[in-house]
């Protein structure tokens, strides 16, 4: 295991929390509005998720298409990086914001080292742009905070491509149990799993694991107060500044 986060082990469990898309809670997910409000709530892990424009730029967003946040039809791939930025994009009870490029929350974060971010690279880039392409834009964007960055994805394949391109920290994203025992992810050897809470059986141990695991999503203290005590290594969560105090006497 090869995350500096998970290997010295922050102190409290409130250190243990990671910010699902920035603190989407309060500001509309994926922006940078999110990201920094889950800086500035002590967040110590933060996770976006990255597609690619139409002139390959890395771009945070979520959706297959623009149509929840910004009221259009396209998917991200269909429109340039200049273009995206002249969007507004909205969620309820939320200020406005716009969308955010990777390079942005990289200089974001460049004066925080000790904030691991988690970077999971859409399926629907991977399947427009290729794993090549879409590592090397992410490459580019990451540079100057690439020892602060674990790679994520549905798609262990992008994992293995990524390793074999020099990135040391990989962690697959999973929805079902038996996914822990596949072959493909016994030879990644990844530094940590994203998993389903759904799909997590009521007798399993999460300590007892290969790997350490991240459970997603979660809302609530006293949800994570249990996955804690079931050997979960890290709890993502939307509302990281709400679990943050609630979990700071722990």
């Amino acid at each position: 295991m090869t995350d500096t986060a998970m290997t010295n082990a922050p102190a409290t469990p409130a250190q243990r929390l990671i910010a699902h898309r920035g603190w989407q809670a309060r500001r509309v997910e994926n922006t940078l509005d999110a990201v920094a409000a889950a800086i500035a709530a002590g967040a110590r892990h933060i996770e976006i998720d990255v597609q690619l424009s139409a002139d390959q730029q890395p771009v945070l967003f979520h959706d297959r298409d623009l149509g929840r946040l910004a009221g259009l039809s396209q998917p991200v791939h269909a429109l340039g990086v200049a273009e995206l930025a002249e969007l507004t994009l909205r969620e309820p009870s939320r200020p406005a914001a716009r969308m955010a490029q990777l390079a942005e929350v990289a200089a974001l974060l460049q004066p925080h080292p000790p904030i691991t971010l988690y970077v999971e690279l859409k399926r629907i880039a991977l399947r427009q742009f290729g794993a090549d392409r879409v590592l090397q834009a992410v490459a580019a964007a990451c540079a100057t905070i690439r020892a602060q960055v674990v790679l994520i994805s549905f798609d262990p394949a992008v994992l293995v491509a990524a390793r074999q391109q020099g990135w040391d920290r990989v962690g697959p994203v999973i929805n079902a149990w038996p996914q822990w025992h596949s072959p493909q992810l016994a030879a990644l050897n990844p530094d940590v799993v994203f998993v389903d809470v759904d799909c997590v059986p009521r007798d399993a141990r999460l300590d007892t694991m290969p790997w350490p695991a991240a459970v997603y999503e979660v809302g609530h203290a006293a949800a994570a107060r249990a996955w804690f005590a079931r050997g979960a290594a890290l709890v993502e969560t939307f509302d990281i500044g709400g679990l943050i105090a609630a979990l700071a006497e722990d």
